[in-house]
This record gives C-alpha cells, sequence and structure tokens, in this order.
C-alpha cells in the first residue's frame, strides 16, 4: 500500500514533521499562546461582569451603578441579582 506515486499527499497526516517548524501557525508554542491569551480574557471579562446576570459591574465612565459584592470563591455580583438570587432560591426550597 502506498508508494505506488497514488497518494496525495497534501493531507497533515502524510507529511513527515508537518507543522513541526518554530514558524509555522500550528507549532505548540503558538497554541499555548493563544491559550493564555484566552485565559487572560476570560478572566477579565469574569472580573467585569456579573456573574448571574452577565451585566457590566461597571458604568461607562468606571463607577458602580450598583453595589458589588463577592462569594467565597471569588466571583462578583450585582447586590441586587445576588439578593434576588438568594430569595428565588429560598422559596424555591420552600414550595
Amino acid at each position: 500500500m502506498g508508494g505506488d506515486g497514488g497518494t496525495i499527499t497534501c493531507n497533515r497526516r502524510y507529511l513527515r514533521n508537518a507543522g513541526s517548524a518554530s514558524h509555522t501557525a500550528s507549532h505548540p508554542s503558538h497554541l499555548k499562546q493563544k491559550t493564555n491569551d484566552d485565559d487572560a480574557a476570560s478572566r477579565l471579562e469574569t472580573m467585569r461582569h456579573c456573574a448571574l446576570t452577565g451585566a457590566p459591574l461597571l458604568a461607562n465612565d468606571n463607577t458602580a451603578d450598583d453595589p458589588i459584592v463577592a462569594c467565597d470563591y471569588g466571583k462578583l455580583y450585582k447586590r441586587e441579582a445576588a439578593i434576588e438570587a438568594l430569595l428565588r432560591r429560598k422559596t424555591r426550597r420552600k414550595g
């Protein structure tokens, strides 16, 4: 099988060391850098938005519209959204 000249070598698995050069986009060092950038962007988004509603915690002029609260795990919430969620959970348990 193969070696008869009929194999189409455009598929990466047929090419030896395809993507292993450091200047290619599929090199592991480039993939790791993209992951770190994505993690940093994700952390930044979690610090700027309410964990319950997804609404921005700060207004455009970098002032808080509502008070901000945090849980033991470090997630940030708008106070009103956190209180409403706690009340909903409490009434759901009773009923």
